[in-house]
């Protein structure tokens, strides 16, 4: 296969985005409801600890951007103005939204200040280090920008075959890291970027599988062998099975990412490279799950908001009350997707539009 010159458009990228993005959605409101003593019931317990893997959305994120930048990346790697393009393309896609979200941070939030400036820095994700309380989501954030800071570097380098070692490199380490922390202390920083970025590794591994079938050594093509095999597939969601049920552990945990950042991987990988026939996937193309996930970023950061806010002004609820609680969730998230609707339309839209000012070509 050669080389691909174009990024297409996968309408059910968008959403997996959409889902994923509610997922965070639903891990925060979960988990700021489950505190109550009246929920404290057998189970309610169970049906929240369900609802509360809604946060590994984050990852499902880390593995479509891993796969999306890697893409665009590979295809203009040759071309001038490549780190002008990307940089400009970066920070108008993220910045309008990051900025508000760090004035909302410090208004609505006390004592924020320590994060807002650890979150303008890009390092709130090592917030502890500094004795700040990570009290927000821009630490995820901080992990892509870190990342993003010199993946392109690296693939405007090096050849396809060295990005794919590197990229299985930052799958198996970041794994390594993690594991080897959860033995030693007893659990592991999992904002921290090398504890973390394997999502991101997976989604560069992908994108060099769909750009070209050249310069794969026999190294690689046995690895992706494996990688890609139904046993891997089917091995991984029966140690994961067998992880669930037996009682909770730091390894435990640690091993859940990783299951969730393959399986999105595999997931997405199914649409990427079969996107040229009618696949039961075709439902995430729709309307509402592709709305949803062009939203999906503002979800991702005014979501927190409109909760605090909710129970500020509108609350508190009595979250015994089972009609209570259905309650604040219908509205908090109607009044997310209005947000977010009327920040796509009139702030970020628009400031996307700068790129034909600043973009060379």
């Amino acid at each position: 296969m050669p080389e691909r010159s174009r990024l297409p458009r996968f309408r059910e990228l968008d959403g997996i985005r959409g889902f994923a993005a509610l997922g965070v959605f639903i891990h925060h409101f979960t988990k700021s409801s489950a505190d109550h003593p009246a929920l404290n019931t057998p189970y309610l317990n169970k049906l929240f600890s369900v609802l509360t893997l809604g946060g590994f959305g984050v990852d499902a994120f880390f593995v479509l951007s891993g796969f999306l930048i890697t893409g665009l990346l590979l295809i203009d790697r040759n071309k001038p103005n490549y780190f002008h393009n990307f940089y400009w393309k970066r920070a108008l896609r993220i910045l309008p939204v990051y900025f508000i979200y760090l004035f909302l941070t410090f208004v609505i939030i006390g004592h924020s200040w320590g994060y807002v400036l650890l979150a303008l820095l890009f390092l709130v994700n090592f917030a502890n280090r500094f004795n700040v309380v990570s009290n927000g989501v821009a630490w995820s954030l901080s992990i892509e920008e870190q990342f993003y800071l010199v993946w392109p570097h690296c693939v405007r380098r090096l050849n396809v075959t060295s990005l794919y070692y590197l990229a299985l490199c930052v799958f198996g380490i970041c794994n390594i890291l993690r594991f080897v922390a959860a033995l030693r202390s007893g659990g592991a920083p999992i904002a921290y970027t090398f504890y973390r970025c394997d999502g991101l590794g997976l989604g560069a591994l992908l994108a060099c599988q769909w750009f070209s079938d050249e310069g794969r050594t026999a190294f690689i093509r046995g690895a992706l062998r494996v990688l890609n095999s139904k046993i891997t597939l089917v091995f991984v969601i029966v140690a994961q099975i067998a992880i669930t049920v037996l009682p909770a552990s730091p390894v435990g945990h640690m091993a859940t990412l990783t299951f969730v950042n393959y399986l999105a991987y595999r997931f997405i990988r199914h649409i990427v490279l079969r996107s040229d026939e009618r696949t039961e996937e075709s439902w995430l193309g729709s309307a509402v799950p592709v709305f949803i996930g062009s939203i999906s970023y503002g979800i991702y950061m005014y979501h927190g908001f409109v909760l605090i806010l909710f129970d500020r002004y509108l609350g508190p609820i009595d979250p015994a009350s089972h009609l209570a609680t259905l309650g604040r969730f219908v509205v908090s998230l109607a009044i997310t997707l209005f947000v977010c609707f009327v920040s796509s339309r009139y702030i970020e839209i628009p400031i996307q539009g700068l790129r034909r000012r600043v973009l060379r070509p």
